[in-house]
């Protein structure tokens, strides 16, 4: 997924997105978000404050990504909040010389802008957590 991803640094892409004719309505157009390419601000707090679960008691520390088996069960083990995929999580926000998986490296969520525009004119603004 990463090679298809659109990079606020591609010129032909911001002037492809700015050169959008604005609505003269009030409908409101959303283009898709533009990642920074290697500039991981790991501000992501999604393992700290997280706890995914889905109905088989499967867990995941983000939203974004599906909860597994292989991440815990609440069912199998109930201290599934210090279990070694969120310590190994947590670890991996807090020191940059870790690898940051692949499902984080898109994730705007992650550092990444988002552009967007709207009738009244265009918007530039940034998702920070």
């Amino acid at each position: 997924m990463e090679d298809k991803c659109l990079y606020e640094d591609d010129q032909d892409v911001v002037e492809t997105i700015n050169s959008i004719d604005k609505p003269k309505s009030k409908l409101k157009i959303y283009t898709p978000t533009l990642y920074k390419r290697n500039n991981f601000e790991r501000k992501c707090r999604m393992p700290f404050i997280n706890l995914t679960v889905n109905s088989n008691g499967d867990i995941s520390t983000c939203c974004m990504v599906p909860p597994n088996k292989k991440y815990g069960n609440i069912f199998q083990n109930s201290n599934v909040w210090n279990n070694p995929t969120y310590q190994k999580m947590r670890k991996i926000m807090l020191d940059k010389s870790l690898f940051i998986p692949k499902f984080c490296k898109t994730c705007h969520g992650l550092g990444g802008n988002r552009i967007c525009i709207t009738s009244e004119g265009k918007t530039i603004y940034k998702e920070t957590y």
